[in-house]
C-alpha cells in the first residue's frame, strides 16, 4: 500500500510554535501611524510569571515601494540585528495591513517565530515548528462530541471521562496481558478458575 516514508512519523518536528517567542505583526502595526512613508521603533518583550525572557528592539520604514523591520536582539551573548521585508496588501474596510516576508523563503506571513536555539525570526516552515496540537491525537473527537451531546457534560468533561476509562481498560489489558505471557490462560485470567 504505502511506499517507504509513508504513513505518520514519529515527530518529526523538534519543537511546536507554543515553545518560541513570536512576533506578529499585530502587535506591530497597530492604530493609525501604519500610513505609508513612516518611520518608527520600539520594543516587544515577553514574559513568564513577571519575569522577562525576551526582548527584541525593532525599527519601522515603511516605504512605499520596498517597506521594511529591521529586529535587533541578543543571540548567544551576541547583539545580532536584521532586516525583514514586508509586503501590504488593501483589505476592503480600506487602508493596509502589512505581512512579514521570511528571512529565508521569503514567503509572506503574519507571525514569525525564533525557536530555542535560533539566532533569528523566521517563518513556522523555516523553524520547522508544528502546533501541540497537531501531536495529539483527535480520534475520541467524535465520542466527545456525541457524549457531550447527549449528557449534561462539558466537551471537557466528556474528554476526561473519556480519558478515565481509557486508562482503566488500559490497566486491565495490561494485566490480562501479563497472564497471558506467564502461562495461564485467558479465560483463567478472566475468572480467576482453573479451565479443564
Amino acid at each position: 500500500m504505502g511506499g517507504l516514508g509513508s504513513g505518520r512519523q514519529a515527530y518529526k518536528y523538534e519543537y511546536t510554535v507554543e515553545d518560541c517567542l513570536s512576533i506578529k505583526t499585530g502587535s506591530i502595526f497597530q492604530g493609525k501611524c501604519n500610513m505609508p512613508g513612516s518611520c518608527r521603533s520600539g520594543t516587544l518583550y515577553w514574559t513568564i510569571d513577571g519575569q522577562r525572557i525576551g526582548l527584541v528592539q525593532y525599527g519601522v520604514c515603511l516605504k512605499l515601494k520596498s517597506p521594511y523591520i529591521v529586529l535587533q536582539h541578543n543571540g548567544n551573548k551576541t547583539k545580532i540585528s536584521y532586516s525583514v521585508f514586508l509586503s501590504y496588501t488593501h483589505p476592503n474596510f480600506g487602508g493596509f495591513r502589512y505581512w512579514f516576508n521570511c528571512p529565508k523563503c521569503g514567503k509572506r506571513v503574519g507571525k514569525l517565530y525564533m525557536a530555542p536555539g535560533s539566532k533569528y525570526f523566521l517563518c513556522r516552515q523555516c523553524q520547522n515548528l508544528t502546533y501541540t496540537s497537531c501531536r495529539k491525537s483527535h480520534s475520541d473527537d467524535t465520542i466527545i462530541k456525541h457524549m457531550s451531546s447527549k449528557t449534561s457534560l462539558s466537551w471537557i468533561e466528556a474528554k476526561q471521562a473519556i480519558l478515565d476509562i481509557r486508562k482503566v481498560y488500559r490497566a486491565e489489558i495490561l494485566e490480562i496481558r501479563s497472564h497471558f505471557i506467564n502461562g495461564r490462560g485467558f479465560l483463567e485470567s478472566l475468572t480467576g478458575k482453573r479451565q479443564l
